[in-house]
């Protein structure tokens, strides 16, 4: 049986030995659907978590901007996250609140990791082709799949997991559906310094690629819904 399974598996990645990760537009905008679960504790203690948001996101590689509009389930507050890559600056607006931080290093890459595996292509609806990869960071501490357009490597869905700095060490997982998703910007005024933010920093973060932004910030619920528990 073992023998078998192992004959199939060297006959998958041969058919799909020829599909490699490609890089996702450095321009578009769209809607991400994020949620997650995961179970904190164990036996009578154990707790069940889960957590959700709705983010409009823009992105502009060329210009080195992106920006992220929150709108959080469990909050009342939204939040704004405008990263400008060239100015070196970045800005969090929490409801009426800002934060400016310098930001340093390069626009990161769009590209899915070469060193991902394709784990095969299907179809979405009646007519959306995709191809699935799966990917796991350098320290192998967070590893996922995610779904992109055939044609134009436009992301569809994305699931993974992510380690919490708690004690015990728990895992996240972190789901994401691309909605409504556009190629290029309209309006790069969606860029602009937000009007309740300072032009001075208070102090200074390391360039995020985006999408690992957005994985994060799910993170940072999870934590906040843990300490609460």
């Amino acid at each position: 049986m073992l023998r078998f399974a192992v004959v199939l598996l060297a006959l998958f990645c041969a058919v799909y030995a020829g599909k490699k990760p490609c890089c996702i537009p450095q321009q578009w905008s769209g809607m991400i659907l994020q949620g997650g679960f995961d179970s904190i504790g164990s036996g009578k203690s154990q707790k069940n978590i889960t957590y959700a948001a709705k983010m409009h996101v823009y992105l502009d590689g060329p210009a080195g901007k992106y920006r992220v509009d929150e709108m959080i389930t469990t909050s009342k507050s939204n939040i704004t996250v405008v990263a400008d890559y060239k100015a070196g600056f970045m800005y969090l607006v929490i409801g009426k609140k800002c934060k400016t931080t310098k930001l340093s290093g390069k626009f990161p890459s769009t590209c899915i990791p070469k060193n991902a595996v394709n784990l095969g292509d299907g179809t979405l609806g009646l007519s959306l082709k995709y191809n699935l990869f799966a990917f796991a960071s350098a320290d192998k501490k967070t590893s996922g799949v995610v779904g992109v357009t055939d044609s134009k490597c436009l992301p569809i869905f994305e699931a993974v997991t992510l380690p919490l700095m708690t004690k015990p060490k728990q895992q996240v997982s972190v789901s994401q559906i691309f909605s409504n998703i556009k190629p290029g910007i309209k309006d790069t005024s969606v860029f602009n310094k937000p009007s309740s933010c300072s032009s001075h920093a208070s102090q200074e973060t390391m360039a995020m690629d985006p999408f690992d932004y957005l994985r994060q910030r799910l993170v940072q619920r999870a934590l906040k819904h843990y300490k609460n528990l």
